[in-house]
């Protein structure tokens, strides 16, 4: 039995090719995200135009920090641990503009780490998609639409419901 490897094919496996397959689904959420300011802009959606701005800029950069992450370093191990906290930084962007809409991205990089089956990743994603949390609330308030629950149902910024 000839146990050669065969030149043209390569199976990619490993954590090289979670860290890909990380970076793919940051690249939909990217997508989505430029989906939703096109209807936006259609006026599908009621949101103000300069918050979806911001977050698609916000996530644009963060797809392009994720790329070079992966292109550069794929297969070394701090990849994954970089890979996580900028799609928590682009959740925590997403979030701090769009609020209550999208409530349950924040789940997503603790989805993204239970593909590489290391449990202190896991818990690594957990802890920093806790925090941004925190961060979504706080910064939503401020600078994104209001949250529902902090104050009467809006699809404005604060600014637009404080008398001066």
């Amino acid at each position: 039995m000839d146990k050669s490897i065969n030149s043209t094919t390569t199976i990619d496996t490993g954590e090289a090719a979670s860290n890909r397959f990380t970076l793919k689904c940051q690249i939909i959420m990217t997508v989505i995200v430029g989906f939703t300011v096109i209807l936006n802009i259609l006026d599908i959606f009621i949101i103000q135009d300069k918050l979806m701005y911001y977050s698609m800029i916000g996530c644009t950069i963060c797809t392009i920090i994720s790329a070079l992450i992966v292109k550069l370093m794929a297969d070394k191990p701090i990849t994954k641990y970089l890979l996580m906290i900028v799609m928590v930084i682009f959740v925590t962007i997403l979030g701090s503009f769009l609020t209550y809409h999208i409530v349950l991205v924040s789940v997503i990089p603790i989805l993204c780490s239970a593909q590489y089956k290391n449990n202190k990743l896991i818990n690594f994603a957990y802890v920093i998609s806790v925090i941004s949390v925190f961060a979504i609330v706080m910064a939503g308030f401020y600078f994104g639409i209001c949250d529902a629950n902090m104050l009467v149902l809006t699809n404005q910024v604060k600014d637009n419901h404080i008398d001066p």
